[in-house]
């Protein structure tokens, strides 16, 4: 992968990744018979360690000057351990929580440098997030089946979303086949649904 192909992803990337995820939160509820869920939180600054390249840029100035496309070549390097490249071929998918969301899973802790809590995706990659306060932040991509990180990996059954000054989820995003929101969300019973 040349730097000019990376640029174009990346710009693209932060696009998808403002117009998606960025001043939003998500609400992501798993289970079969009993639910659970984890909330997620999405800041300009987290995008930088989803793309696995190195910079000297701040976070906040890295996203922004991908998002304008003005980065230069410069301006960041890909790792030597081959990791950036494989980022950047499944980040433009695992940025569309609609399409790529469809397992979570608690991370096994099978790889030796990567420190994460949950995993979220399918059998071609997965977004990596840690604990942060009430909230998950992503905080790595992979180019992996989901299920090869996960103990316990459960199929997402809905995703809601609200924005973060928002009190309560008013929005479904999606719905998995053959689920009633409706039944689900009665099974959630949390005070933070309100649809």
């Amino acid at each position: 992968m040349t730097k000019n192909y990376a640029m174009e992803i990346l710009s693209a990337c932060a696009k998808l990744y403002k117009d998606n995820l960025v001043g939003r939160n998500l609400m992501i509820i798993y289970g079969k018979e009993n639910f659970g869920f984890i909330e997620t939180s999405f800041s300009r600054a987290n995008f930088l360690h989803l793309t696995g390249v190195n910079t000297r840029l701040n976070p906040g100035s890295f996203f922004n000057k991908c998002l304008n496309g003005v980065l230069e070549l410069d301006e960041f390097n890909f790792k030597e351990d081959g990791t950036t490249e494989l980022k950047l071929q499944v980040l433009p998918h695992i940025l569309k929580p609609k399409q790529h969301y469809k397992m979570l899973g608690e991370y096994r802790g099978n790889r030796h440098l990567l420190r994460t809590d949950k995993l979220v995706g399918g059998v071609h990659a997965c977004l990596g997030f840690v604990k942060n306060g009430n909230f998950y932040i992503p905080n790595t991509s992979l180019q992996v089946d989901i299920r090869e990180m996960t103990a316990g990996n459960a199929r997402i059954v809905l995703i809601l979303e609200k924005g973060l000054n928002d009190s309560q989820y008013s929005d479904i995003t999606y719905i998995a086949k053959n689920v009633d929101a409706a039944e689900v969300i009665q099974k959630l019973n949390s005070d933070k649904v309100e649809l």
